[in-house]
């Protein structure tokens, strides 16, 4: 964006954003959750606690950068350590094929799980409660300061705004 090469970005507020020639417009909020395939025997499970699940196989971001920087996170504010990744990957196709097989867990932002499912039932949300930073991440829009939007820009922006107020208004259902 400051090379005017991009109008916008969208993605999450990380966890120190101070970008002063930035502007950050909260679309909505993204919570983190844990999930594991439908084979999987955790899958069943009505009450869970996340160290409950440290021993098993875990698909993780590659460590200290985003998205994984929220997920460990997570884990600290929950009073644990990292588990050890079985598979480090943004790969969501990966993801998908080894959830599918019941022997893995993963932690996602709840709006993928409708993704991974779109073609069959891959994945279930576990009932964990990952506490108050994995739900306080918001999905936002990055635009520069002082910087006027083209009308396509601007059109796109609006339909994006509209997206954000349906998401929300679906998880506060």
């Amino acid at each position: 964006m400051r090379d005017r090469n991009v109008d916008l970005m969208l993605g999450r507020i990380g966890p120190a954003f101070a970008e002063e020639d930035l502007d950050a417009e909260i679309l909505y909020h993204d919570p983190l959750v844990v999930v594991a395939g439908t084979a999987s025997r955790w899958a069943r499970r009505r009450t869970l606690e996340l160290a409950d699940l440290m021993d098993e196989k875990w698909i993780l971001y590659p460590p200290n950068e985003m998205p994984g920087i929220f997920i460990e996170e997570a884990f600290r504010n929950c009073g644990l350590s990292v588990p050890q990744a079985s598979v480090l990957t943004y790969s969501f196709q990966l993801r998908d094929m080894l959830l599918m097989t019941g022997k893995y867990l993963s932690i996602v932002a709840a709006s993928a799980v409708p993704v991974l499912n779109v073609k069959r039932l891959v994945v279930k949300t576990l009932p964990i409660d990952l506490g108050p930073q994995a739900t306080a991440r918001p999905v936002a829009i990055f635009t520069l300061k002082n910087r006027t939007l083209s009308p396509a820009v601007g059109l796109f922006v609006e339909h994006i705004r509209k997206v954000g107020k349906a998401i929300t208004s679906q998880s506060s259902r």
